[in-house]
């Protein structure tokens, strides 16, 4: 793995970031976020116009004897953020020195930690056509290193199915919060939207970071060769010269400009990052100016 586990040194820097969930309108201290509900012995927040369903108990009278309007009072909750970690371990995650699956879960690892270190809950899906293993709601920093030893399990094993895995995930979760996606994307089709699509149903807030390798990004292949999908086993030859490597570097950055796309349309977090850049610049400046983290 790399770099597990990780040093106090680089523990106590985690310490002095939070996680940036966009819905939450004010964050304080302590992992306790703001969040608008009506309801009585909270802090009052606003006011808006009654709509039928709303409970009569919430109705300002006083504010209907002088208008005539019915008026519904708001009310702050405190509440704790629930980051979903989902980790892509299909084979394809198995590619590059080191590989995507180790590069994506120290950034799970290191997300966690942020997020326990401020008292926020954490739970963990680990996928590839299915989830095949997930840790429910946990809290605090003690629960760090049991934790990295589900992290460190994982094997870069079978094929992909986003749909399907995703829409499982959300229907099992009683408790949507921030989703954190990590994963090449790589499957067949745009089945990635269609995963992103049933987290975002049941009310997930979802951000994605892209994981390439550095060997995808910028292949060294040369001559006559059989490609095989490592996760399909589908065979095709080519002769990897320059126009066939510069159709393959336009391909890959179409793919990546279409997931960028697709997210920024849904309002969805994304950050491409591959094996090659360092953890610190992906922490501490990519995660924070693409709001992940702040």
């Amino acid at each position: 793995m790399l770099g597990w586990p990780f040093d106090q040194a680089f523990l106590r820097r985690l310490e002095q970031l939070r996680l940036h969930a966009g819905r939450s309108p004010v964050a304080p201290p302590h992992g306790e976020r703001r969040t608008y509900r009506k309801g009585s012995g909270l802090d009052f927040f606003d006011f808006r116009p009654y709509v039928p369903g709303d409970d009569p108990r919430y109705v300002d009278w006083n504010m209907f004897a002088r208008l005539d309007r019915l008026i519904v009072k708001l009310f702050q909750a405190e509440e704790n953020l629930c980051l979903h970690i989902l980790v892509d371990t299909s084979k394809s995650m198995g590619i590059g020195n080191p590989s995507k699956l180790d590069y994506a879960l120290r950034a799970a690892g290191a997300l966690a930690y942020v997020a326990l270190a401020n008292h926020e809950r954490v739970a963990l899906g680990l996928f590839d056509r299915t989830v095949h293993k997930v840790i429910s709601p946990i809290r605090g920093k003690g629960q760090f290193v049991p934790l990295l030893k589900s992290l460190s399990g994982a094997r870069a094993e079978g094929a992909t199915d986003f749909k399907s895995a995703l829409s499982a995930y959300a229907a099992q979760v009683r408790t949507p919060g921030l989703a954190v996606i990590v994963s090449d994307l790589f499957e067949g089709g745009s089945d990635y939207q269609l995963g992103i699509a049933a987290l975002m149903k049941q009310r997930f807030e979802v951000r994605v970071l892209h994981v390439l390798a550095q060997e995808e990004m910028q292949p060294t292949l040369q001559g006559d060769l059989k490609l095989v999908d490592i996760e399909n086993g589908e065979t095709m030859e080519i002769a990897a010269d320059r126009k066939t490597l510069a159709l393959y570097a336009d391909n890959l950055d179409c793919f990546c400009s279409g997931v960028q796309d697709f997210c920024s349309a849904h309002g969805v977090a994304y950050q491409l990052a591959t094996t090659a850049t360092p953890f610190d610049e992906l922490l501490f400046r990519r995660l924070r100016e693409r709001r992940f983290l702040q």
